[in-house]
């Protein structure tokens, strides 16, 4: 008899941001895209924007309202190139290497016909993390920018967040290595015109953040 096989990620509920924690005082944002090789027969998910928040946030609300600002007219900035340094495994062109605590603004490209869930929270983390307090909040955005807390298929979000602290996904104390593994989760939409009727496929997608590797400010 096979034995069942142990999925890579087990997708796990991020919890909401608690209160009483410090806010994080930067934001990252990146843009996502499919892109294709015909030639080379090759299909992948890159990073292929990076931006950061300038100043510091002193109030979750500081962070909403830059993240309104960058969806509204993105700004993005030069990308530090691809480090494929290896920590647990070699990273991939979705990694991203942050050693403080920070907003993750995630933007999917407007190339293709996908948005975030319609049926539930935008991302997930690796359920190794549960209650580890590596990852908070898991919202996502509509089109002016406004979060939404109640998906729906009536709703195209292309953008969305999490808080990530990458120190309190070190296993080794005093050593900078980690990789902290999270989820998007996101809809092909059949006709993107016609949302009240369009049927659409839920895909889950999987990077990561890490240290050493990855690719980011």
């Amino acid at each position: 008899m096979l034995e069942p096989l142990i999925p890579t990620t087990n997708p796990d509920i991020i919890l909401g941001r608690d209160p009483a924690d410090p806010v994080p005082g930067i934001a990252i944002a990146l843009e996502v895209d499919f892109l294709f090789d015909e030639a080379a027969k090759r299909f992948a998910l890159e990073i292929v924007k990076i931006g950061k928040s300038t100043g510091s946030f002193k109030a979750h609300e500081d962070f909403l309202e830059w993240a309104k600002g960058q969806i509204a007219s993105p700004k993005w900035g030069p990308t530090s190139g691809f480090n494929n340094t290896a920590g647990k495994r070699k990273p991939t062109k979705m990694s991203l290497k942050y050693k403080k605590p920070f907003y993750l603004l995630i933007k999917l490209s407007d190339n293709w016909n996908w948005r975030f869930s319609a049926d539930g929270a935008p991302l997930s983390m690796d359920s190794y993390w549960s209650g580890k307090g590596v990852f908070q909040d898991a919202y996502s955005f509509d089109s002016a920018g406004a979060l939404v807390t109640r998906p729906s298929p009536n709703i195209t979000c292309k953008n969305a967040y999490t808080i990530v602290n990458c120190d309190k996904a070190k296993e080794t104390p005093g050593s900078d290595d980690f990789e902290a593994r999270y989820n998007l989760h996101v809809d092909l939409v059949e006709d993107p015109s016609d949302l009240a009727n369009s049927p659409y496929i839920p895909l889950i997608l999987d990077p990561d953040v890490r240290w050493p590797g990855g690719d980011g400010p």
